[in-house]
């Protein structure tokens, strides 16, 4: 306790996992991933307090973010820069929230009862961003 000085170390909210089926049974759902542009391969998988995963893609020069969870919050995506361009994209029948500047560093959407959120770090063209969430 604080009076005695001792320090209590809070649960780590965040477990790795070896691949997407261990992650989706820590979750308690199967992933929805998204389809990337080529050259980018999953490399880490986590699950943030067993509700919410998140599936780091890697292509050497960028690293994109995806996160998936039951519900309908609005932005899971942790990303709390504000960008120049916030824009609606249309993928199928999913309205996507996509904001950036010269490209798109954050979007969001929701579908089946989901929400969804992809960042990335040096941004994702128009048509990438659409291509991963159909």
């Amino acid at each position: 306790d604080a009076e005695s000085g001792d320090f209590v170390e809070s649960p780590n909210p965040l477990t790795e996992h070896a691949d997407i089926a261990s992650l989706e049974k820590a979750v308690g759902f199967k992933l929805t991933c998204p389809t990337l542009p080529d050259g980018y391969k999953a490399d880490s998988f986590i699950d943030i307090s067993g509700t919410l995963a998140e599936v780091f893609y890697t292509n050497g020069s960028d690293t994109v973010c995806f996160r998936m969870e039951k519900g309908d919050t609005a932005d899971i995506s942790g990303d709390y820069n504000v960008y120049s361009v916030k824009k609606t994209l249309t993928a199928g029948d999913t309205a996507v929230t996509a904001e950036g500047s010269e490209s798109i560093n954050k979007a969001t959407w929701m579908k089946n009862g989901f929400v969804f959120s992809l960042t990335s770090e040096t941004g994702l063209t128009d048509a990438a961003v659409i291509a991963a969430v159909k």
